[in-house]
């Protein structure tokens, strides 16, 4: 039928509908190979049990944002439902989850079509493949092969079965998986949310108290040596206690001054009387006294010289006489008396003399001791002075240190009692519904006869009508009055016998 614009709506359908009956036989044979296809493909697809299961994702403290160890926690944040559920989903449906239940089952166990060789067919499409890709330069190389791998193409094959499905007005997630063994379909689906629990807990475990007790040992470190490097200083110095050292130095040193005063004391009186001995041992024996020191000896000197006096008026008037003897024996016994006493008050006062310079000595000897003592006491507390500073300055570091072990212990201490109910914790995804093993297979053949079914429908309508549109003839006699204005007088009925029909027209 041709186009026509004249055409009134109801002659138009009338001949859409004359169109599908005359084609009514092609239609039917559309439809019957379209079927006879889906049938071959239905019967040819093995049956697969589906294993369902359900999650309820409840919003916890894991969606949070994670506080530092030490820090307050705050309850001022926003959680994203929406962002909650994509993120749990793909926690689901990851690669690295299907590995390793693949890797866990074995792909023997999973798929064991896989392992099995290639058929002709295959063997011929694979090497038309190479050769098409190798004509065309496409990159053939080590990822070729490593997709023709049978844990590639399970994990192919897996993706295609396990579907996740996100019910966000109910807060649910739906996991499904296919399998031609029903057994095998739920084992699969156990084995994937035992992954995905185990998976989940070490992508929201929040882990820092290995850091916070690698920070308490090397604060305890740190304490540690603050500790030794004060008590060798301490005992390096022989300083216990600064106040009771520099007490017992000062009363020391007090001490050593008072003895110090009386030993000058005693250097002087010793020397005073050291000079008085020197001019009593010069007058005994016999000098001059300069300092007209008492002589013990002048009476006994004055007897001799009046003895001299009358030896020398004997000898010049009575020379010869009894009494020139007698003056002469007097004096020499006077002279003998006189060296007498002077040799022994010389041998005294040489004693006393010696026993003052001893004792002087002995005195001067102390007082240079005590001085060395004074000065090894006022060095020690000139040193005591000195590493004062150094020791309060050890003392604070190590205070500072005590200070921070003790806050990075509590904050450990804390840590671990978090984590250790974080570990008890139960999780915020629960199984609504654990996966079960299916009664009944997946209804897919009959889903495949039915789009079969809507497909030759399709297909047929659609060539019956291209084939009636670019028809050359006219199906109705008021078409081809609407589209030409002239009358039509008669029809001719349409007869095998006949090659086309044959439409009688005359002018108006």
């Amino acid at each position: 039928m041709s186009t026509t614009v004249g055409v009134p709506s109801s002659i138009y359908i009338r001949d859409l509908l004359l169109m599908l009956w005359f084609s009514r036989r092609r239609i039917f044979l559309i439809m019957a190979v379209t079927m006879g296809v889906a049938t071959y493909i239905a019967f040819q697809i093995e049956p697969k049990y589906q294993a369902k299961s359900t999650l309820l994702i409840l919003l916890g403290p894991e969606h949070a944002v994670r506080p530092l160890a030490g820090q307050q926690i705050t309850n001022n944040f926003n959680i994203d439902p929406e962002q909650v559920f994509r993120t749990e989903a793909d926690i689901l449906d990851s690669i690295d989850l299907q590995r390793s239940v693949i890797e866990q089952v074995g792909v023997a166990n999973l798929y064991p079509e896989l392992l099995k060789p290639p058929s002709p067919m295959m063997q011929w499409i694979r090497q038309a493949r190479a050769q098409a890709t190798t004509f065309l330069g496409l990159h053939s190389g080590p990822g070729a092969a490593a997709a023709s791998e049978p844990i590639v193409q399970a994990e192919k094959k897996f993706a295609q079965n396990f579907g996740v499905n996100v019910d966000r007005k109910s807060n649910m997630i739906q996991v499904a998986f296919q399998h031609p063994d029903r057994l095998m379909s739920a084992q699969i689906l156990r084995l994937v949310e035992a992954r995905y629990f185990a998976l989940r807990g070490k992508l929201f475990a929040d882990q820092q108290l290995p850091i916070v007790q690698a920070d308490e040992n090397r604060a305890r470190d740190q304490l540690t040596a603050a500790d030794a490097k004060l008590a060798d200083f301490k005992r390096e110095h022989n300083v216990a206690n600064f106040a009771d050292r520099q007490r017992i130095l000062m009363t020391e040193q007090g001490a050593l001054e008072d003895q110090l005063a009386k030993v000058d004391g005693t250097i002087s009186g010793l020397q005073a009387r050291r000079g008085d001995l020197g001019q009593q041992l010069k007058v005994a024996s016999g000098q001059a006294n300069t300092k007209s020191a008492p002589d013990a000896a002048a009476p006994l000197q004055g007897i001799v010289s009046a003895y001299q006096k009358r030896q020398q008026e004997a000898e010049t008037t009575y020379r010869g006489s009894p009494a020139y003897d007698a003056a002469r024996t007097e004096i020499l016994k006077s002279q003998a008396d006189v060296a007498k006493m002077r040799s022994t008050q010389a041998f005294s006062v040489s004693q006393e003399l010696n026993k003052t310079d001893a004792d002087l000595r002995t005195n001067q000897a102390t007082r240079d001791t005590i001085k060395a003592q004074l000065d090894d006491i006022s060095t020690q507390l000139a040193d005591i002075n000195a590493n004062e500073s150094q020791v309060h300055e050890l003392e604070r570091t190590r205070g500072v240190l005590e200070d921070n072990y003790r806050g990075i212990a509590k904050i450990a201490s804390d840590r671990k009692v978090v984590e250790d109910v974080d570990v008890h914790r139960e999780s915020s995804v629960r199984v609504v519904e654990a996966p079960r093993v299916p009664d009944q297979p997946v209804a897919i053949r009959s889903s495949i006869l039915l789009i079969g079914a809507i497909v030759g429908l399709v297909l047929s309508t659609i060539v019956s009508l291209m084939s009636g549109f670019f028809r050359g003839v006219y199906l109705r006699p008021e078409a081809l009055e609407a589209d030409t204005g002239l009358v039509v007088l008669s029809v001719v009925p349409d007869d095998r016998s006949l090659a086309n029909p044959a439409i009688l027209v005359a002018p108006r």
